[in-house]
């Protein structure tokens, strides 16, 4: 027996989808955080200043102060300013005076990226850039 197929240009999608498959399509509403119940935890920048310095020494860096340096160069710097953390690393490793790309904290996952970011450019910086 063969299934007769109605012409279903223009039709809604639910429509076109086949009987078979799944039947209709239902809308599924999109989620936003809001629909969860909770807010995620408020960021601390004293705290994730700790944890910035916790992650840069097992990259290698040596702290001093609010910069964090390997083998004499200065690489990133950080401080809490506020609500917020500010942190920068050099675009390129130089013992003179390093050109910084500053970058203003302002969560966890922000605190992520700056991490995963400066491991990333460490592995790409050779010997002989320091």
């Amino acid at each position: 027996m063969r299934l007769r197929r109605l012409p279903l240009k223009g039709a809604p999608l639910a429509a076109r989808q086949s009987r078979f498959r799944g039947g209709y399509l239902l809308k599924v509403p999109s989620m936003t955080m809001d629909d969860f119940g909770f807010a995620p935890p408020p960021f601390k920048p004293d705290e994730a200043l700790a944890s910035l310095t916790r992650s840069l020494r097992e990259q290698g860096l040596t702290p001093h102060g609010n910069l964090f340096e390997r083998r004499g160069t200065a690489i990133a710097r950080a401080s809490v300013d506020g609500d917020v953390l500010t942190a920068a690393r050099v675009k390129r490793p130089s013992r003179s005076s390093p050109e910084w790309q500053p970058r203003t904290l302002r969560s966890s996952a922000d605190l992520r990226d700056f991490v995963a970011d400066l491991k990333k450019q460490l592995a790409q910086w050779s010997d002989r850039d320091d």
